[in-house]
């Protein structure tokens, strides 16, 4: 299978063409590089471009299959940059939509704050960030294609993330944070929960639902099934690092959600899809990974 994967060069990307690789696929990646990295596509065809280049939808038309991970993936910085997070999103979305077989990245984020856990497919939406709103239209666009699926990541986590952002995830910011010295920050009371799920399950997402047929249109949430308080996932991380932090406290970001759960059942009944990485296992392979970079 020649595979295609937009954003390839990033966290998520990187570990996809990496799991598609494994399996025999030829992997092409397409990144910019404006938060991705040339190392991380390493071993692999780099074209390096825009997904909103025109130029996308032929590279497209080539390849046997799309994991289209590219966007402005920043739910906080969304707001701040709307027009930009359409623009990327929507445009990208429109490049990649005449590929024989499409695996489309969106998000937990689409259900929003409205009550009810945990979060089945089926659940009502309510995006309360621009990069929500792109994610679900994009589900809708989708939603008549016999070649498309998409996947709703919830927190993806693991080696490669970046902490080095102002919107970066709360997991690569707080192993920075511990290893270093310096107080983890906590926006909100840290009561708020999270469905985390380890990036090398979600790669084996990706390719059980590039292997799977009758997915038209399908929508499916890739989660571990388990979710964990914010304060509970620092103390985690905290013991794994052999420290004891005292974290900052500041007010909750702008498009955060307090809760989050998914309901998996819909992953593992159409594609077999079951995390099988727990949040110890998890930490502490992100940790060691974290440490290894500083030496």
């Amino acid at each position: 299978m020649r595979a295609l994967i937009t954003g390839g060069a990033g966290f998520i990307g990187s570990h996809v063409a990496a799991f598609l690789a494994s399996k025999g696929c030829q992997v092409t990646v397409l990144d910019n590089l404006s938060t991705g990295s040339r190392e991380n596509a390493a071993g692999f065809e780099l074209i390096e471009a825009d997904v909103r280049d025109s130029s996308v939808r032929m590279l497209c038309e080539e390849a046997d299959a799309v994991v289209h991970l590219a966007a402005y993936t920043s739910a906080p910085g969304s707001v701040e940059r709307p027009a930009e997070t359409y623009e990327t999103n929507l445009r990208g979305l429109f490049n990649v939509m005449g590929a024989r077989r499409l695996v489309f990245a969106s998000s937990a984020a689409v259900y929003g704050n409205l009550p009810g856990l945990p979060k089945g497919e089926e659940s009502p939406t309510d995006p309360t960030t621009p990069y929500a709103e792109t994610k679900l239209i994009g589900e809708h666009l989708l939603r008549d294609r016999e070649n498309a699926v998409a996947l709703r990541f919830f927190n993806v986590y693991g080696e490669r993330q970046r902490p080095d952002s102002d919107y970066a995830a709360v997991i690569p910011k707080w192993i920075e944070a511990v290893a270093t010295g310096r107080q983890p920050i906590v926006y909100g009371d840290g009561r708020q929960t999270r469905d985390f799920i380890y990036v090398g399950d979600v790669a084996r997402a990706v390719w059980l639902a590039l292997q799977s047929d009758g997915l038209a249109g399908e929508t499916l949430n890739i989660a571990s099934g388990r979710s964990i308080s914010l304060l509970e996932l620092l103390e985690n991380i905290a013991k794994r690092a052999g420290t004891a932090p005292t974290p900052r406290f500041e007010p909750e970001r702008p498009g955060d959600v307090r809760f989050s759960s998914a309901d998996v059942s819909k992953a593992e009944r159409l594609i077999g899809f079951r995390a099988q990485t727990g949040i110890t296992e998890g930490i502490s392979r992100t940790i060691d990974h974290f440490r290894g970079g500083l030496q």
